[in-house]
């Protein structure tokens, strides 16, 4: 009995990943690599307390959701890479809430870091096709996230990476150029402490490759 419900669950795990794969080779239409950088202090919001800024790599994958017209809705998966810098500046920040406040512990939230963060994200995007070749585009995606490193902002370990974007897409043949300025909020929703959250405001730019052309009918 125990070995027929192995078989059986086996064969449905099997049928169900063959859909699965069966529905990404149907519905991915484009996936590319991008580059980008984002930074704290920008016209949007200016802390003169830190500095926070960040390079960040991507592989960017799209699959589609439903096509109609000029009209087009996406399901975004974004694996992500962040080199990132931090530094204190106000001495007076760090408080009592979550901070022990000899003078050694200030120094050392204090002394500027260089930290890794990783995140898988999400999201939903929508696409305005203008022509064959143009088009333009927003979207909103979260996911998970892991910092490697303390710093009074934001502690080490699980948060999550939230982004909003806008960008411009230009193909040619099977490649594209792809750009966008984004935000992109990072925090741990309370779950660790501190968890003051990490803001920016960033562009990233780069290259797709699509395995099917615009279909504008």
């Amino acid at each position: 009995m125990i070995r027929k419900l192995i078989i059986i669950t086996m064969f449905l795990f099997f049928l169900s990943a063959k859909a699965q794969l069966s529905w990404i080779q149907k519905n991915t239409t484009q996936i590319g690599l991008k580059y980008g950088t984002g930074k704290q202090g920008n016209f949007l919001f200016e802390d003169t307390d830190y500095v926070y800024e960040f390079r960040s790599f991507k592989l960017a994958s799209h699959f589609l959701l439903k096509h109609k017209n000029n009209h087009q809705w996406e399901l975004l998966v974004e694996p992500t890479y962040y080199q990132s810098s931090h530094e204190l500046y106000n001495y007076w920040y760090i408080g009592f809430k979550y901070f022990p406040t000899t003078e050694e512990q200030k120094t050392m939230y204090m002394t500027p870091k260089n930290f890794k963060e990783y995140a898988l994200n999400l999201g939903l995007l929508y696409r305005y096709l203008i022509d064959k070749n143009l088009s333009v585009y927003g979207y909103g995606n979260i996911g998970p996230a892991y910092i490697d490193t303390t710093t009074e902002r934001q502690s080490k370990g699980y948060a999550f990476s939230d982004i909003i974007a806008l960008g411009i897409q230009y193909q040619l043949g099977q490649f594209s150029i792809d750009s966008r300025t984004f935000f992109r909020h990072s925090s741990s929703a309370n779950i660790l402490k501190p968890n003051n959250g990490l803001n920016a405001l960033g562009f990233e730019m780069g290259i797709n490759y699509h395995f099917k052309k615009p279909d504008l009918r």
